[in-house]
């Protein structure tokens, strides 16, 4: 079962902050739980609450994920994928030359769209990892925390001259 990975995984890529913070025009705590209008809490929440929240949460934004177009027909590694995207996001189509490589199954053309954004520059290792484990469909990289070879260290500017190239 993946899914205990994947939660693992999104925490400890969230970070676990105990107070409230601002994050990309909202106020976030825990583990990047966004607060709502006329939620309150107090100026420090322990782990336990953060992960409370998390567990929360995290049913929405799989809801969420499976709303991305062909979602139901990706393997559990690319819907995890896609769910880790939509938590840290919003949604993962968002980024829609991913989204249509993905529609398309260009798994390695997916990957170097979503390396030639924004996302990308924000998250440095998370989309690394994420492109890699879209491009191979293997979990190793979100178990390990490390790329595969050809991404570890590739700029915005490789995936764009990449993707050209392809």
């Amino acid at each position: 079962n993946i899914v205990p990975i994947l939660k693992k995984r999104i925490k400890k890529e969230e970070g676990f902050v105990d107070h409230p913070y601002p994050d990309n025009g909202h106020m976030s705590i825990g583990y990047g739980h966004q607060i709502k209008s006329g939620e309150s809490f107090p100026p420090k929440i322990s782990e336990q609450q953060a992960s409370d929240l998390f567990e929360q949460d995290f049913p929405k934004y799989v809801a969420r994920a499976q709303q991305f177009p062909g979602f139901a027909g990706l393997d559990g590694v690319r819907q995890a994928v896609i769910v880790d995207m939509s938590y840290n996001l919003g949604s993962a189509t968002v980024l829609k030359d991913f989204t249509d490589a993905v529609q398309r199954k260009d798994w390695n053309r997916a990957a170097l769209e979503m390396l030639d954004t924004k996302y990308r520059e924000q998250v440095r290792t998370r989309a690394l990892t994420n492109a890699s484990m879209i491009k191979t469909g293997d979990i190793t990289p979100m178990t390990t925390g490390i790329p595969i070879t050809e991404f570890r260290d590739i700029s915005r500017n490789e995936a764009k001259k990449r993707k050209t190239r392809a």
